[in-house]
């Protein structure tokens, strides 16, 4: 199952990332498992794991006050990437998230993926086949 993912970077070890997981509960897709993973600072192989369920409304409040959380933090991490399905994924300075025009297509994108969650398709091997009379003539440049 593909999932919503945001890593939160304090420094280049990314040991110490902390990370956010959400993904559709599996009998109700308009609910969402959010997963919380906090990086202990002082021991790289230590986290804590936070879970909770919510609907597409809460997975917002909740991020929203995460990232206005992030911002307001004393000693601050430097980083967030966000990998949501069918999307690429980007990484972005903690001073992005000041950034409205931003904040708006990331809010669209992740509304995006709630309301309808994207399908990871497995590839399939590609048939080797002879190449047609254009795509010979087109290769010949």
């Amino acid at each position: 199952m593909s999932s919503i993912s945001i890593l939160i970077t304090r420094n280049s070890n990314s040991t110490s990332d902390d990370h956010i997981r959400i993904v559709p509960v599996a009998d109700n897709t308009k609910m969402f498992k959010v997963t919380y993973l906090d990086a202990e600072l002082d021991t790289a192989k230590k986290t804590t794991r936070y879970s909770f369920t919510a609907n597409a409304t809460g997975v917002r409040e909740y991020l929203e006050t995460t990232m206005n959380l992030l911002q307001k933090d004393d000693e601050p991490f430097k980083q967030l990437q966000f990998n949501l399905p069918a999307y690429p994924r980007i990484m972005v300075n903690l001073e992005k998230l000041q950034d409205d025009e931003f904040m708006e297509i990331l809010w669209r994108a992740i509304a995006s993926v709630c309301d309808d969650w994207p399908e990871r398709v497995q590839d399939k091997p590609v048939e080797s086949r002879e190449p047609t009379a254009s795509q010979r003539y087109f290769n010949s440049y």
